[in-house]
């Protein structure tokens, strides 16, 4: 097998790899137990100021 083809193949396995570990949350979301985007940034940017 070409090394470029055995990449690929790789490549393949670690896209479906991901692709389960996604379903797989997905199949426990919880969308009343999510954060929304603003409160995520918030939270983050207080941690940066103490960090800093």
């Amino acid at each position: 097998m070409k090394k470029c083809l055995k990449q690929e193949r790789l490549d393949e396995l670690e896209t479906l790899r991901v692709e389960a570990a996604a379903k797989a949350r997905l199949s426990n979301f919880d969308p009343a137990q999510a954060i929304s985007h603003d409160d995520m940034r918030a939270r983050y940017a207080q941690e940066t100021l103490t960090v800093n």
